[in-house]
């Protein structure tokens, strides 16, 4: 903690007149309005049925402070800084009776930053194998902490903190020079050179041949290409982990826009957030908001070596909700003071832009986009997950000019038309492959973010895509190609489409609705995704969604290219689609478009229309039972 002389002064002549004239010295607390002043350090042992006889005592810097039992946790407030010592000895309980283990104690040194948080987790063997303690990142610490699973109700949270007044004298009591020393010393590294640091350091310890590795190996393993890529992955790697330390969520400030329904979260030393917050929930969110807890960050660093977030979660556990924070998804915010000019990270050339809109419900002028049906359907259950992806940053990947456009006509008429809550569909523009996981699962673990959010049973679950599909030359698989996919190697920086159907197969939907407006035979609108090869068949396996619940829309069939309208401003089926439930495909004009009516006007319209505007063939494909109703007006 750095404090200029004055700052010194002036905090312990107050700490020493409100110590003269209160008798309640032990209330006071000066550093806790302002979290800068001091660092907490979390100790914590999960409760364990092995270890149960074993305690520990605290000591940090040579005070010992409490007990720590299994399945206890303790907080510690300290107002120093620099190396802070932490010792626990240890004590096997037997009959009662505490015996000394000197052999099995802890000692660590932390060198301790105000404003940072510091969660040590203590999980002992009984015969003082393995790895005993660690510090874990703060995300991973904050959630097992506060996890009351893991600890004895019997064994309260213990809550301590330093010696306010002596540490007050001391501070007053250090010489001119000592203070001008404090003045004086270096800055600390920038977090640039942070993240230098740490990819320099996994460098060098990448690059170092192994002892049993040969020669010809060896220089393969370090290639110019494969050192780029290590370069990058270490960035990466680094800005997240360099970002854990630097967040802190003790001070952090909030505004309201009620006119766009959207909250701006201000951090310190990180660049704000803004979260679309119904204005019904907006209330409950300001109450709740101090006890939220924070998951799942994902941080850039811009070129002002300042941190944002990529990616956030903030869940109430009060109301059991989460709200999601995604710097790719659009937001409105209306604030005199409001600065929200683009950033871009220069660090490996990663670069993010956060997305930006005025405030406006006028998206085009394209038909079905000025004639949107309004119902006052409320599904208060339903669960969509819209994608964009117009724009990808490997530059032999053409754009998809309309996809974004595609994706907000359908987010509108999923919440005007169907009655989807606005905060249930989650939009996402140019999803790279991170986002694809996130959303859908692992070949391995479907139980991600869209399952999640389903009410089993109850939730109709509406999936729409608008983007560049590639297949894998080698296994004839289509993948979504992710904003980050070099489709050459989409086999492993693509999504498979498989699994997409095996884990929304997963998913227990009341109804679930399908439309992907892609090609995923290497060809497209725009050229070639993959060079100097035929485009190739691909057959996804949608069978394992055929039941009576499920309804499929695909634009293209087989190898062919789906098609722009550009006249319209939209792809060609996504036009169509939206055209048919806009009331063109009702041809009985009654108040629901049936599978039958809707398959039947796409049918006779998307081929025809991409013969005579494209002199190509476009057939969608579609599955669903023929009764299944898609829409009631």
């Amino acid at each position: 903690m750095t404090f200029s002389l004055r700052k010194i002064e002036t905090r312990s002549i107050t700490f020493l007149l409100l110590f003269l004239f209160s008798s309640g010295y032990s209330q006071l607390s000066f550093a806790q309005d302002n979290y800068e002043d001091f660092a907490t350090i979390y100790i914590y042992k999960p409760k364990s049925a092995i270890t149960g006889v074993m305690r520990h005592t605290v000591n940090i810097n040579g005070k010992e402070l409490c007990w720590l039992r299994n399945g206890a946790r303790m907080k510690y407030k300290i107002y120093s800084e620099g190396p802070v010592p932490i010792y626990l000895k240890n004590y096997i309980f037997l009959f009662g009776s505490p015996q000394r283990e000197p052999n099995m104690d802890l000692k660590t040194l932390i060198h301790v930053k105000s404003g940072e948080s510091y969660y040590m987790r203590v999980i002992m063997n009984i015969d003082g194998s393995g790895e005993n303690f660690t510090f874990v990142d703060k995300s991973i610490g904050e959630m097992e902490y506060y996890n009351q699973s893991l600890f004895k109700k019997n064994n309260p949270e213990i809550i301590l903190e330093e010696d306010l007044e002596a540490f007050y004298a001391k501070q007053a009591n250090r010489s001119i020079q000592e203070s001008n020393q404090v003045l004086t010393q270096p800055k600390p590294n920038s977090n640039t050179e942070l993240v230098k640091k740490f990819v320099q350091e996994k460098m060098e310890e990448w690059r170092t041949r192994g002892r049993y590795e040969k020669s010809e190996d060896y220089n393969i393993r370090v290639s110019k290409s494969n050192q780029e890529q290590k370069i990058k992955e270490f960035t990466d790697l680094g800005i997240q982990q360099v970002g854990l330390k630097k967040f802190n969520h003790e001070n952090v400030k909030s505004e309201y826009d009620p006119d766009n329904e959207t909250f701006r979260l201000k951090f310190h030393d990180i660049e704000p957030i803004y979260l679309n917050v119904p204005i019904a929930e907006a209330r409950d969110f300001d109450n709740n908001f101090r006890g939220m807890v924070y998951q799942s960050p994902k941080f850039f660093l811009n070129n002002q070596d300042q941190f944002g977030f990529n990616y956030l979660e903030l869940k109430d556990n009060q109301n059991q909700k989460i709200y999601y924070y995604n710097n790719q998804e659009e937001f409105a915010f209306n604030r005199p003071d409001l600065n929200l000019e683009p950033v871009e990270i220069q660090i490996q050339s990663t670069k993010t832009i956060p997305k930006r809109r005025k405030p406006t419900n006028y998206i085009g002028s394209s038909d079905i986009d000025l004639h949107i049906p309004r119902s006052n359907l409320i599904n208060e259950h339903a669960i969509a997950v819209v994608i964009g992806n117009r724009d990808y940053r490997n530059p032999d990947v053409p754009p998809v000019d309309f996809a974004i456009r595609d994706a907000k006509s359908i987010k509108n008429y999923l919440v005007h038309t169907f009655g989807f809550k606005e905060g249930n569909i989650i939009y996402v523009e140019n999803a790279d492959q991170a986002n694809f996981y996130s959303l859908f699962g692992t070949k391995e673990n479907y139980k991600a973010r869209l399952h999640n959010l389903v009410k089993p049973g109850k939730s109709d679950v509406f999936v729409y895509y608008s983007g560049h599909g590639a297949p894998d030359p080698e296994s004839k698989e289509g993948f979504f190609v992710p904003s980050n996919c070099d489709p050459s190697l989409v086999a492993f920086n693509g999504y498979p489409i498989n699994t997409f159907y095996a884990n929304l197969s997963q998913i227990p939907y009341k109804s679930l609705t399908v439309v992907l407006d892609a090609c995923f035979s290497g060809t497209s609108e725009s050229g070639m995704l993959l060079k100097d090869i035929s485009p190739i068949l691909i057959q996804p396996k949608i069978k394992i969604l055929s039941d009576e619940r499920s309804k499929i829309f695909t634009s293209a069939s087989g190898d062919q290219v789906s098609s722009w309208y550009r006249e319209k401003g939209h792809s060609l089926f996504t036009y169509y689609f939206l055209k048919g439930i806009q009331g063109e495909a009702n041809t009985d004009s009654n108040r629901e478009l049936t599978m039958e009516e809707l398959r039947t006007y796409l049918e006779n319209n998307v081929p025809y229309m991409a013969r005579r505007i494209n002199n190509r063939e476009q057939t969608p494909e579609i599955f669903g039972e023929e009764g299944n109703i898609v829409v009631k007006y």
